[in-house]
């Protein structure tokens, strides 16, 4: 969040980007893709959790000498639920994270001069999704996804006058994955989705005072790397690293009393690894 102390700063437009128009192309290009492909009914993995270790990389766009950034590793833990439907192509997923830790935060005063405090962080992920998997012309199997999902970040600023940012938006994500027999034990996987946010909103507890705003929303995407392990007839072992970006676009502009506040666009870089255990599933 930047603050600026100047008046003469002028109110900006909310940066929107039309996120509709992107998921109306995301889903013609889906249709496209599914042409001439055979559905495929998907056995589903009801019940797994997991534990997730990542390292989280964020930086707000401001000018030099200003410096947001927050960077450190984070622990989450995470459960899905998956749940398939007799004769049909589809599976509905179904999965909540939870993740909490401290952070540094390498920034500086409104004058340029550097400091660095930690922050104490709350993340909660929440989502549902709906899988379609084909056999294309090519005679492979793959699976394409979409959904919606809400994502928020509970930042709280350390320093002499400490103080929150909620950050709360939603995602649909568009995606594509695709696994990789090795052996009757093993798979491997491939697993890329665009993640088109919208609806994002910063709440800012700051000068006695609860700040609203509208954040730019913004394309992000991921990749992960799925690794399937059977440990016996009803459970999997699953490692998956995986790497993610989420864009942010700056806000309007608050003002009140000679003072103005806005969230700046920003980029955050993640990158982790999860270990999942499957209870009562069986390979595809």
């Amino acid at each position: 969040m930047e603050k600026n102390f100047e008046q003469s700063l002028k109110k900006c437009k909310v940066e929107m980007p039309h996120w509709g128009v992107c998921t109306i192309i995301g889903v013609f290009l889906f249709c496209l893709f599914c042409a001439g492909i055979e559905a495929k009914e998907i056995e589903a993995d009801p019940f797994f959790v997991g534990m997730e270790l990542f390292y989280y990389d964020y930086k707000e766009d401001v000018p030099a000498p200003l410096k947001s950034t927050e960077y450190g590793f984070l622990p989450a833990v995470r459960a899905e639920y998956e749940q398939g439907f007799d004769g049909l192509p589809f599976l509905a997923k179904y999965l909540c994270r939870f993740a909490a830790g401290n952070t540094t935060y390498d920034g500086s005063y409104q004058d340029g001069t550097p400091v660095q405090l930690k922050t104490d962080n709350l993340f909660i992920n929440i989502d549902a999704q709906i899988e379609y998997e084909v056999n294309t012309v090519t005679g492979d199997t793959v699976c394409l996804y979409t959904g919606i999902g809400y994502s928020f970040w509970n930042r709280g600023l350390g320093g002499s006058s400490p103080y929150d940012e909620r950050y709360s938006w939603f995602h649909v994500p568009i995606g594509l994955k695709k696994d990789y027999v090795i052996s009757p034990e093993i798979e491997i996987g491939f697993d890329a989705a665009l993640l088109i946010m919208f609806g994002g909103r910063i709440e800012i507890d700051i000068y006695n005072t609860m700040v609203d705003l509208e954040l730019g929303n913004k394309i992000g995407w991921q990749i992960r790397l799925p690794i399937k392990y059977r440990l016996d007839k009803e459970s999997i072992l699953r490692i998956i690293p995986w790497y993610k970006v989420s864009r942010i676009g700056r806000s309007n502009v608050w003002e009140k009393d000679g003072y103005t506040v806005y969230e700046p666009a920003s980029e955050t870089n993640q990158v982790g690894v999860r270990i999942c255990f499957d209870f009562k599933t069986n390979l595809k």
